[in-house]
Protein backbone atom coordinates (compact mmCIF):
# COMPACT_ATOMS: atom_id res chain seq x y z
CA UNK A 1 0.00 0.00 0.00
CA UNK A 2 1.26 3.47 -0.88
CA UNK A 3 -0.21 6.71 0.54
CA UNK A 4 0.07 10.01 -1.39
CA UNK A 5 -1.70 13.39 -1.17
CA UNK A 6 -3.75 15.00 -3.93
CA UNK A 7 -2.19 18.49 -4.09
CA UNK A 8 -5.38 20.00 -5.61
CA UNK A 9 -7.66 18.92 -2.73
CA UNK A 10 -5.26 17.97 0.04
CA UNK A 11 -7.01 14.59 0.30
CA UNK A 12 -4.83 11.54 1.03
CA UNK A 13 -4.87 8.94 -1.79
CA UNK A 14 -4.21 5.25 -1.17
CA UNK A 15 -2.89 2.98 -3.96
CA UNK A 16 -2.89 -0.83 -3.70
CA UNK A 17 -0.44 -2.97 -5.63
CA UNK A 18 0.10 -6.73 -6.09
CA UNK A 19 1.96 -8.10 -3.07
CA UNK A 20 5.47 -9.42 -3.73
CA UNK A 21 6.92 -12.19 -1.59
CA UNK A 22 10.57 -11.51 -0.83
CA UNK A 23 11.17 -14.33 1.60
CA UNK A 24 12.43 -17.84 0.74
CA UNK A 25 9.97 -20.72 0.90
CA UNK A 26 10.63 -23.99 2.65
CA UNK A 27 9.05 -26.28 0.01
CA UNK A 28 11.02 -27.80 -2.90
CA UNK A 29 11.14 -25.85 -6.17
CA UNK A 30 9.67 -27.55 -9.25
CA UNK A 31 12.19 -29.38 -11.43
CA UNK A 32 13.56 -26.99 -14.01
CA UNK A 33 12.19 -23.89 -12.26
CA UNK A 34 14.08 -20.61 -12.54
CA UNK A 35 17.04 -20.64 -10.20
CA UNK A 36 17.17 -24.44 -10.09
CA UNK A 37 20.38 -25.06 -12.02
CA UNK A 38 20.51 -28.83 -11.67
CA UNK A 39 18.73 -30.80 -14.43
CA UNK A 40 16.69 -33.82 -13.29
CA UNK A 41 19.08 -36.26 -15.02
CA UNK A 42 22.70 -36.29 -16.12
CA UNK A 43 23.90 -36.85 -19.67
CA UNK A 44 25.12 -40.33 -18.62
CA UNK A 45 21.63 -41.18 -17.39
CA UNK A 46 20.17 -40.00 -20.71
CA UNK A 47 22.56 -42.38 -22.45
CA UNK A 48 21.31 -45.22 -20.23
CA UNK A 49 17.59 -44.42 -20.48
CA UNK A 50 17.33 -43.78 -24.22
CA UNK A 51 18.05 -46.34 -26.93
CA UNK A 52 20.65 -44.76 -29.22
CA UNK A 53 21.87 -47.03 -32.02
CA UNK A 54 23.48 -45.10 -34.89
CA UNK A 55 24.06 -47.20 -38.00
CA UNK A 56 25.82 -46.76 -41.33
CA UNK A 57 23.68 -47.17 -44.44
CA UNK A 58 24.91 -47.23 -48.03
CA UNK A 59 23.69 -47.30 -51.60
CA UNK A 60 24.37 -50.52 -53.53
CA UNK A 61 25.42 -52.35 -50.36
CA UNK A 62 28.64 -50.35 -50.26
CA UNK A 63 29.74 -51.25 -53.77
CA UNK A 64 31.25 -48.43 -55.77
CA UNK A 65 33.54 -47.51 -58.63
CA UNK A 66 36.89 -45.82 -58.23
CA UNK A 67 36.98 -42.09 -59.04
CA UNK A 68 33.20 -41.89 -58.58
CA UNK A 69 31.00 -41.04 -55.60
CA UNK A 70 30.21 -43.92 -53.23
CA UNK A 71 27.37 -42.89 -50.93
CA UNK A 72 27.10 -43.65 -47.22
CA UNK A 73 24.63 -42.10 -44.78
CA UNK A 74 23.01 -42.60 -41.38
CA UNK A 75 19.37 -42.66 -40.31
CA UNK A 76 20.11 -41.18 -36.88
CA UNK A 77 17.17 -39.08 -35.64
CA UNK A 78 16.19 -37.45 -32.32
CA UNK A 79 15.09 -40.03 -29.73
CA UNK A 80 12.46 -39.21 -27.08
CA UNK A 81 11.43 -40.68 -23.74
CA UNK A 82 8.76 -39.58 -21.25
CA UNK A 83 9.24 -40.53 -17.60
CA UNK A 84 8.26 -39.35 -14.11
CA UNK A 85 10.83 -37.83 -11.76
CA UNK A 86 9.95 -36.41 -8.33
CA UNK A 87 6.27 -36.67 -9.20
CA UNK A 88 6.56 -34.59 -12.38
CA UNK A 89 6.30 -35.62 -16.02
CA UNK A 90 9.71 -35.22 -17.62
CA UNK A 91 10.41 -35.57 -21.35
CA UNK A 92 13.94 -36.41 -22.47
CA UNK A 93 15.40 -35.91 -25.93
CA UNK A 94 18.73 -36.94 -27.47
CA UNK A 95 19.56 -35.28 -30.79
CA UNK A 96 22.45 -36.19 -33.13
CA UNK A 97 24.35 -33.01 -33.96
CA UNK A 98 27.74 -34.05 -35.36
CA UNK A 99 28.92 -36.96 -37.50
CA UNK A 100 32.56 -38.01 -37.86
CA UNK A 101 33.17 -40.24 -40.91
CA UNK A 102 36.24 -42.29 -41.76
CA UNK A 103 36.36 -43.99 -45.15
CA UNK A 104 39.30 -46.32 -44.61
CA UNK A 105 41.56 -45.04 -47.38
CA UNK A 106 43.77 -42.79 -45.27
CA UNK A 107 42.08 -39.53 -46.26
CA UNK A 108 41.32 -38.63 -42.64
CA UNK A 109 38.12 -37.90 -40.75
CA UNK A 110 35.30 -35.96 -42.39
CA UNK A 111 32.99 -34.11 -39.99
CA UNK A 112 29.46 -33.15 -40.99
CA UNK A 113 26.33 -31.85 -39.27
CA UNK A 114 24.16 -33.65 -41.81
CA UNK A 115 23.60 -37.38 -41.60
CA UNK A 116 23.30 -37.66 -45.38
CA UNK A 117 20.64 -39.43 -47.41
CA UNK A 118 20.14 -42.14 -50.00
CA UNK A 119 21.10 -41.22 -53.59
CA UNK A 120 19.83 -43.65 -56.23
CA UNK A 121 21.57 -41.92 -59.13
CA UNK A 122 25.15 -42.81 -60.06
CA UNK A 123 28.07 -40.53 -59.19
CA UNK A 124 26.04 -37.78 -57.51
CA UNK A 125 27.77 -36.21 -54.49
CA UNK A 126 26.02 -35.99 -51.12
CA UNK A 127 27.24 -34.44 -47.85
CA UNK A 128 28.49 -37.87 -46.76
CA UNK A 129 29.58 -39.58 -49.99
CA UNK A 130 33.23 -40.31 -50.79
CA UNK A 131 35.43 -40.77 -53.86
CA UNK A 132 37.95 -43.63 -53.72
CA UNK A 133 40.95 -43.33 -56.01
CA UNK A 134 41.93 -47.01 -55.91
CA UNK A 135 40.11 -50.32 -56.02
CA UNK A 136 39.87 -52.52 -52.95
CA UNK A 137 37.89 -53.14 -49.78
CA UNK A 138 37.78 -50.34 -47.21
CA UNK A 139 36.39 -50.14 -43.69
CA UNK A 140 33.95 -47.24 -43.20
CA UNK A 141 33.41 -45.90 -39.67
CA UNK A 142 31.03 -43.40 -38.10
CA UNK A 143 31.08 -41.65 -34.72
CA UNK A 144 27.90 -39.77 -33.82
CA UNK A 145 27.72 -37.03 -31.17
CA UNK A 146 24.39 -36.40 -29.40
CA UNK A 147 23.22 -33.62 -27.09
CA UNK A 148 20.64 -34.26 -24.37
CA UNK A 149 17.70 -32.07 -23.36
CA UNK A 150 14.73 -32.23 -21.00
CA UNK A 151 11.48 -30.39 -20.46
CA UNK A 152 8.84 -30.41 -17.75
CA UNK A 153 5.14 -30.82 -18.58
CA UNK A 154 5.50 -29.58 -22.15
CA UNK A 155 7.58 -26.52 -21.24
CA UNK A 156 10.70 -25.20 -22.93
CA UNK A 157 13.52 -27.62 -23.75
CA UNK A 158 16.53 -27.25 -21.45
CA UNK A 159 20.04 -28.40 -22.41
CA UNK A 160 21.73 -31.01 -20.23
CA UNK A 161 25.50 -30.40 -19.86
CA UNK A 162 27.78 -32.78 -21.74
CA UNK A 163 27.45 -34.88 -24.89
CA UNK A 164 27.01 -38.54 -25.83
CA UNK A 165 29.49 -40.06 -28.31
CA UNK A 166 28.69 -43.40 -29.94
CA UNK A 167 30.38 -45.49 -32.65
CA UNK A 168 28.31 -47.29 -35.27
CA UNK A 169 29.23 -50.79 -36.38
CA UNK A 170 31.67 -50.39 -39.31
CA UNK A 171 30.76 -51.45 -42.84
CA UNK A 172 32.83 -52.40 -45.88
CA UNK A 173 33.15 -50.43 -49.11
CA UNK A 174 33.98 -52.62 -52.12
CA UNK A 175 35.46 -50.41 -54.83
CA UNK A 176 35.84 -51.63 -58.41
CA UNK A 177 37.22 -50.29 -61.66
CA UNK A 178 35.19 -50.06 -64.82
CA UNK A 179 36.01 -51.91 -68.04
CA UNK A 180 34.21 -51.25 -71.32
CA UNK A 181 33.50 -54.28 -73.51
CA UNK A 182 31.12 -55.24 -76.25
CA UNK A 183 28.84 -57.97 -74.93
CA UNK A 184 26.78 -60.11 -77.28
CA UNK A 185 25.14 -62.30 -74.65
CA UNK A 186 21.57 -61.68 -73.55
CA UNK A 187 21.39 -61.38 -69.76
CA UNK A 188 17.71 -62.33 -69.95
CA UNK A 189 18.64 -65.62 -71.58
CA UNK A 190 21.81 -66.26 -69.56
CA UNK A 191 22.02 -64.41 -66.24
CA UNK A 192 25.55 -65.78 -65.67
CA UNK A 193 26.96 -64.22 -68.86
CA UNK A 194 29.90 -61.79 -68.65
CA UNK A 195 28.74 -58.45 -67.31
CA UNK A 196 25.37 -59.75 -66.07
CA UNK A 197 26.41 -60.50 -62.48
CA UNK A 198 27.50 -57.05 -61.40
CA UNK A 199 31.01 -55.62 -61.00
CA UNK A 200 33.72 -58.09 -62.06
CA UNK A 201 37.47 -58.09 -62.56
CA UNK A 202 38.68 -57.71 -66.10
CA UNK A 203 40.55 -60.77 -67.46
CA UNK A 204 44.34 -60.61 -67.56
CA UNK A 205 45.44 -58.00 -70.03
CA UNK A 206 41.93 -56.49 -70.11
Amino acid sequence: MTETTDISTGTPQVTYSTPICTGTGTGPAPIGAAGDAAPPVTIDEVRTLLVLEPTIESDNAGRGVRNAETNFYTLAQPVFLTTTIAGQDIELRATPVTFHWTYGDGTGTVTTHDGGHAQPEFNVPTPTSHVYEDTGSYTVGLTTVYVGEYRVAGGEWQLIPGTITLDAAPVTADIWRTVTRNVADDCGADASAWGCTGPIDAPDGG
